[in-house]
């Protein structure tokens, strides 16, 4: 009985099933693998770090095989559609803010060079509680707790343009790419160092470079929500001007007050005088000056100073701007409009007659202007003194291109370096 048992399987027998059995092992392992097991996304493609600002200030990245941005959320009522604007044609960008919010300039009249189309420029805009009746003594973000900043400055000025990466020095962060109306540029969340006190607080900035410029957005303790909102309707005005759209009558009924010192007759030609007039207010609100404080103004004070630039027998005039010099009634809760600072430096405008009518012909910047002998295409040069402190300055020399004066020199001076000799005493009056 033992012997029967030993008797073996057949060779051939014995191999068929094990081909059986392994075929129907390795169809099981597939099948399981196919049906049970998670499937891998095909083509998986990494993609970069950039983030697009949403129209409801979220803010999306790129995904899939073939990294495009996410949808933005579906639309929800625009709870900006009724801020307020802050336009700035001059430095080619506007954007919203809250209704209850305010705007001022930081270190008004700071420059980085004294020509008007060189200056940097930083706007600050603020909550501002309906109960308060004026502006706090201390700096209005320091004071209510959260501040957001627009800095503009020539892109010959930074070491920014073109973007590459956040300011690693001031901010201890992280940074990525993100898309502001358009534009790319870098944005770095994370907690200032000790070279950008208070050391440890947490702050965003955004960088961007288009118009020549370069623009920092950046958030202090306001939050992201705020901030990104707001973000979402900023907008570059490159190919718009000031004639884009209808123009707003201001309310302004005064009258121009030139200073006793000033070698302008108080009566000139009227028309001249509406140019210059809706010019100053225009740079009023450039300066973060309030539109409706306007209203109530009786006079602008302005020095000014006649010269004949080409020796045609027709004057051409200086006009130094300088603020509002008294209202029609005691206003509270308005910062009052000064274009000029303690240093007396500010803006310039030159006008000129042509066919019959007064144009803008110079943009200038400083606190003193006069004629040298120097020519230019038969027009005088003109030279501007920029006040730096009781020993030093800066003198920017303009000449006539055929349209408007540009700017084609400057030159310092101070303890180190005597004022040159070609400006010495040009801005003696007689």
């Amino acid at each position: 009985m033992f012997k029967s048992l030993n008797k073996g399987i057949s060779t051939p027998l014995g191999i068929l099933i094990i081909i059986l059995v392994a075929t129907i092992a390795g169809g099981g392992i597939l099948a399981w693998q196919y049906w049970w097991l998670p499937k891998e996304e095909a083509n998986d493609v990494a993609c970069t770090m950039e983030a697009k600002v949403c129209p409801d200030g979220s803010a999306v990245g790129r995904t899939g095989p073939n990294c495009e941005f996410t949808e933005c959320p579906a639309a929800k009522a625009d709870e900006t559609a009724d801020w307020q604007t802050y336009r700035n044609e001059q430095y080619g960008f506007e954007m919203k803010y809250p209704n209850n919010w305010r705007f001022s300039f930081l270190n008004p009249g700071r420059q980085t060079d004294v020509s008007l189309e060189e200056r940097s420029i930083d706007v600050e805009f603020f909550p501002f509680p309906e109960s308060s009746t004026s502006y706090p003594s201390t700096p209005p973000g320091a004071a209510l707790g959260g501040i957001i900043t627009v800095f503009v400055s020539p892109i010959e000025h930074t070491v920014y343009c073109p973007v590459k990466q956040g300011d690693e020095s001031c901010i201890n962060g992280e940074d990525r790419t993100i898309i502001v109306d358009g534009i790319k540029g870098i944005e770095r969340k994370g907690i200032t160092t000790k070279y950008c006190p208070p050391e440890g607080t947490e702050v965003e900035e955004i960088y961007l470079c288009n118009l020549n410029k370069f623009f920092r957005l950046d958030s202090v303790r306001q939050g992201e929500s705020i901030f990104n909102q707001m973000l979402s309707t900023f907008k570059f005005l490159e190919g718009k001007t000031a004639t884009s759209s209808p123009k707003e009558e201001s309310c302004f009924k005064g009258d121009i007050e030139w200073a006793p010192y000033a070698s302008l007759d108080r009566v000139i030609d009227e028309s001249l005088k509406k140019i210059i007039i809706e010019r100053f207010i225009k740079q009023a609100e450039d300066y973060g000056c309030d539109k409706d404080e306007m209203c109530y103004v009786e006079s602008i004070s302005f020095e000014g100073y006649k010269f004949d630039l080409n020796n045609d027998g027709v004057f051409e005039y200086a006009v130094l701007p300088e603020g509002i010099n008294k209202y029609t009634v005691v206003l509270e809760g308005f910062m009052g409009c000064i274009l000029r600072g303690a240093s007396g430096n500010g803006p310039i405008d030159v006008y000129g007659l042509f066919n019959g009518s007064w144009k803008l012909i110079g943009e200038l910047y400083g606190n003193l202007v006069a004629p040298v002998k120097n020519q230019t295409k038969g027009y005088l040069n003109l030279v501007t003194h920029g006040h730096g402190s009781a020993y030093s300055g800066t003198f920017s020399e303009y000449a006539w291109d055929g349209e408007k004066y540009v700017l084609i020199k400057n030159t310092e001076y101070g303890p180190d370096n005597p004022i040159p000799q070609e400006y010495e005493g040009i801005f003696q009056q007689e």
